[in-house]
């Protein structure tokens, strides 16, 4: 029986024995179709095979039927344009082309290459489908170097592009391709205009270029000495280092790591020549900024917050003293990171005898959490500057619909400050804030967060 299995009614199949074929290899297919020509006298290339056995899709049948409808069309001599002609087949050309304009970021080409699919009358959906095929084969040749041989996998006429692009795509870059591919797929089956869907979706590819992970980014700030020991602020004057302002070489791919768990952050290069010299300061920033909608994460200049000029807003309101106030400074001295996400998150902090309590909102529980963490080197940081042990609480002020006194807060633009909310996205932007290397990139320079995005 022919009819699909699903449409098959109920009755009938609780009678029948049902037998699943298994499918038969694009290289068998290949062979038999080379094996008919051969006998018929018709010259066919191998290319032109290799996309009859894969629009076959597993079925001899169909590829028979495939076969037969090109040998009308082309008479004795095929060619894969003749295939891609006749049965609508994006060729392996174009899809090749447009990995190699994304690798070159030319956005030029990317409409160019659109504008070609269309004049060849390919369905767009069957384009993306293609692409994401190939974005498959490029990781599993990256996973399985072997597979290259493979010419169901990459076929022989293709294996030196093949070899170029991998050196040009890492495996984070064929993932973040394949969903981008993937998600471009289904807005293409309710769009008006599939061809504006279709551009804007090359040119979001090479836009996912210029963007490089969190761990990759703190190890190239590392890399440049001084950063890491100063926490961002450098000694003499002069611009800063160039390796996070300088453009990405697309030939060298970033060094493959695990993936992060939770929410996905990732950081776009500054352009070159955007970061000023670090003695340099800027008028004060208004604490509104802290409520601004969430955009994505970008860094901000390395001197629109300089560590040193920080001043957060008047902690006496609380009755706070000079030990306290002197705390805070240290704290904000020795890991502005942390005083940034955590201590300028409390909703009141206060001074009794020997003990420092930090009061957090009940909707941010791993801010206290994060206080805990710390208390090994809290604890004698707050008995360095007082003079005398002292004890670090957090607690949570249940029930508290407002700050019942002023905060301290750095209202520089990398201040990572949430907005007071409980709504899904302050949550993830605020788990985005408590991971460790978003912690290590805050030490290492500024950044403004605006947005966090899971990908």
């Amino acid at each position: 029986a022919t009819t699909e299995l699903q449409k098959i009614p109920e009755t009938i199949i609780s009678r029948s024995q049902v037998h699943e074929f298994r499918t038969i290899s694009e290289r068998a297919i290949a062979g038999q179709l080379r094996k008919i020509a051969g006998a018929e006298g018709l010259q066919v290339d191998d290319g032109a095979l290799a996309l009859i056995a894969r629009a076959a899709d597993g079925s001899m049948r169909d590829g028979l039927t495939a076969f037969d409808q090109v040998l009308a069309f082309a008479g004795t001599t095929i060619t894969a344009d003749d295939v891609s002609s006749v049965l609508g087949l994006v060729g392996r050309d174009l899809l090749l082309d447009i990995m190699t304009a994304v690798a070159d970021e030319a956005g030029p080409a990317a409409f160019e290459l659109a504008g070609r699919a269309i004049e060849s009358g390919y369905d767009l959906r069957l384009l993306c489908r293609e692409l994401s095929r190939l974005v498959r084969d490029l990781m599993l040749v990256s996973v399985d170097p072997k597979r290259l041989d493979d010419a169901e996998v990459v076929p022989a006429g293709e294996r030196e592009r093949v070899r170029e692009l991998l050196k040009r795509f890492s495996r984070e870059d064929l993932l973040r391709a394949f969903d981008l591919i993937a998600r471009a797929e289904a807005d293409l089956r309710a769009a008006a205009e599939p061809r504006y869907h279709l551009e804007m979706a090359l040119l979001k590819w090479i836009h996912l270029r210029k963007l490089v992970p969190l761990a990759d980014l703190i190890e190239q700030l590392r890399a440049q000495g001084g950063l890491a020991a100063g926490h961002g602020r450098g000694g003499a004057a002069g611009p800063g280092p160039a390796g996070p302002g300088a453009t990405r070489r697309v030939a060298a791919p970033p060094v493959a790591r695990p993936p992060m768990s939770g929410p996905s952050a990732v950081v776009e290069k500054p352009g070159a020549g955007s970061v000023p010299p670090r003695g340099e300061s800027r008028p004060a920033v208004p604490a509104a900024r802290a409520a601004v909608a969430p955009p994505t994460v970008t860094p901000a200049p390395l001197a629109a917050a300089p560590v040193e000029d920080d001043e957060g807003p008047a902690m006496e309101a609380d009755g706070g003293t000079g030990a306290k106030e002197a705390l805070l400074a240290e704290i904000r001295r020795v890991k502005v990171g942390f005083y940034r996400m955590t201590v300028a998150q409390a909703e009141r902090i206060e001074v009794h005898g020997d003990r420092v309590v930090f009061s957090f909102s009940a909707a941010h529980k791993f801010l206290k959490d994060q206080l805990d963490q710390a208390k090994p080197w809290l604890e004698p940081l707050a008995a360095k500057v007082t003079g005398r042990r002292m004890q670090v609480l957090g607690v949570l002020a249940e029930g508290r619909a407002e700050p019942a006194g002023p905060v301290p807060a750095d209202d520089g633009p990398g201040s990572g400050q949430a907005p007071r909310s409980s709504s899904p996205q302050a949550d993830l932007k605020a788990e985005a804030l408590a991971d460790p290397e978003m912690k290590t990139l805050l030490e290492l320079i500024p950044l403004e967060i605006r947005d966090v995005e899971k990908m």
